[in-house]
């Protein structure tokens, strides 16, 4: 199993490199991929500035198509990863389950894509994705408006219910998004350590 962490946003809002924000006195990558290796047996990086994360100790990608938002960091991640399945995490969602990853990863076999559908909306960015996804993804991003989900209709979804996903903890944590400043004061006063949520 590979898990990805996609680490090339802007961070436009948070006005810095979101990867490396500080959480509990860690770099948020730091603590996604400690929680990650819980789950999978390789892990690679997805970042448009692989030169600040060298140091991470896992291997680094670029995009194959830069500028084309998180599908092409999907792409990269699908092109490059050793294993299967494959499960990918934005580095602005620290308190991800473990257990619902686990989960995620045993249902991927079966499908082409296992994603979350919370409060009416996909989380594209913690889901998994199949290497059968590449022909239908590289297209899209061809395209003016490359969203994920438009390749949703092409493959084999899994839709992760909030009712399947609530199994595995508290939805407002396992899907805490950090994109700003308020955010990330939020995180950090919500009183719920990495190893806790």
């Amino acid at each position: 199993m590979t898990g990805v962490v996609l680490a090339g946003g802007r961070s436009t809002r948070m006005g810095r490199n979101k990867a490396f924000v500080k959480i509990d006195g860690h770099p948020m990558i730091e603590l996604i991929i400690r929680r990650l290796s819980l789950c999978v047996e390789d892990i690679i990086i997805i970042s448009n500035e692989p030169e600040a994360l060298a140091s991470a100790g896992y291997p680094v990608y670029t995009d194959l198509i830069p500028g084309r938002g998180p599908l092409a960091g999907i792409q990269s991640g699908l092109v490059h990863a050793p294993s299967t399945p494959i499960f990918f995490i934005a580095c602005d969602l620290p308190f991800f389950s473990v257990p619902l990853v686990r989960h995620m990863l045993e249902l991927a076999e079966c499908y082409d894509v296992v994603v979350p559908k919370i409060h009416g909306y996909f989380e594209p960015t913690h889901a998994c994705y199949s290497k059968s996804c590449l022909p239908m993804i590289e297209p899209i991003l061809r395209d003016d408006a490359p969203r994920i989900i438009r390749l949703y209709d092409q493959v084999s979804v899994k839709i992760i219910t909030e009712e399947d996903a609530s199994r595995f903890g508290d939805l407002q944590h396992m899907f805490f998004n950090i994109n700003t400043p308020e955010d990330l004061e939020r995180a950090r006063t919500l009183g719920v350590r990495m190893e806790q949520c």
